[in-house]
């Protein structure tokens, strides 16, 4: 081997490794309206969906997607048919326009994308479930596009295949629902904290805390207040301000609970908490009950209303581990906090 030839072989192995470690370590590209992905199972049970992101929020880190499906030979008269010279995807795609749902941004962030439509495809995309099947062809011609020509019969292959896409696209979506919708639960931890630390922050997330009760923001749990209980027992309420506020507001309210409360959640189920949490020392954190009780109950996610200084790094949405089963945790933080922050 010549000596050129041999530091030409090194040099293209040498950038080879580079544009390789690059491409390893490259920012994922942002998930934004327009573009088409691969929509993925959060805990890996199921397989992919092919969608459309219709809508971002960045605070609550959720997407509205529209199902997708390709190739077209099955769209039907409710189906928005994209060519793909408009989407730049391989082949042309039809948008299953009545088949919406909203999803982790953390089940798009990590996939490719794939395509991208236009603002007006996005656009007539998120009208067209109001649509009639007309006024959908009308609008689909007047962009370029068109519609599919199937129409499904009750009971034949078509109808169960957009039926099991219906279902796929729930199964995928269904946690991101459930946080969405439900009524956010108090972080347990807002108490306990409180009479053990009665630091400042702690004080203040406990009159947030107080307001968000009153006017029906959050609710208290069994949890909360089973977390009291040793707290209650071991540690003097020194400060003034702290032990009126739980005598007036929470001490009657805990120890009634607690005097008639049930077992607690089975110890079978041990939830790992991936967000980084800070309790005062000595305090197990409530929020590890609360996860297996919900899990237990059959839930796959809970919205918490929260308080940013009871974690060492906050984050809206934490996807945590119950046994073998994905949990998420969607947070809500007090107002105080994020003021401080």
């Amino acid at each position: 081997m010549s000596r050129d030839f041999r530091e030409e072989l090194l040099a293209s192995v040498r950038q080879s490794g580079q544009t390789a470690k690059a491409a390893a370590v490259a920012k994922p590209i942002e998930v934004q309206p327009g573009q088409i992905r691969m929509l993925r199972a959060y805990d890996d049970d199921l397989d992919s969906m092919l969608v459309l992101v219709q809508y971002v929020d960045e605070d609550l880190s959720y997407a509205k997607v529209v199902g997708a499906i390709s190739p077209v030979e099955d769209a039907t008269v409710r189906n928005l048919v994209i060519d793909r010279v408009y989407s730049e995807f391989p082949f042309d795609l039809a948008l299953r326009v009545d088949a919406v749902a909203t999803v982790w941004l953390t089940q798009l962030s990590a996939t490719p994308v794939v395509g991208s439509v236009s603002p007006e495809v996005v656009d007539l995309a998120c009208v067209a479930p109001r649509l009639s099947r007309s006024e959908l062809a009308r609008d689909a011609e007047a962009m370029g596009l068109s519609t599919g020509l199937a129409v499904p019969q009750t009971g034949d292959p078509l109808w169960w295949s957009i039926g099991a896409g219906a279902e796929h696209l729930a199964k995928l979506s269904d946690s991101c629902h459930e946080a969405l919708l439900r009524e956010p639960v108090a972080d347990p931890a807002i108490l306990p904290s409180l009479i053990m630390r009665a630091s400042l922050d702690d004080k203040n997330a406990a009159l947030a805390l107080k307001d968000a009760l009153a006017s029906g923001q959050a609710i208290l749990t069994s949890e909360a207040w089973e977390a009291c209980r040793e707290p209650l027992a071991r540690t003097q309420v020194r400060d003034p301000d702290v032990w009126r506020l739980l005598q007036m507001e929470f001490l009657e309210g805990a120890l009634r609970h607690s005097a008639s409360s049930g077992s607690p959640p089975t110890e079978s189920v041990e939830p790992r908490l991936s967000g980084s949490r800070a309790m005062p020392a000595g305090l197990i954190d409530p929020l590890e009950d609360l996860v297996a009780a919900s899990s237990d109950s059959g839930n796959s996610s809970s919205r918490i209303w929260t308080s940013g200084h009871l974690w060492a790094s906050p984050s809206r949405v934490v996807h945590t581990t119950v046994g073998s089963r994905n949990f998420t945790i969607i947070s809500e933080f007090d107002a105080i906090t994020e003021e401080a922050e």
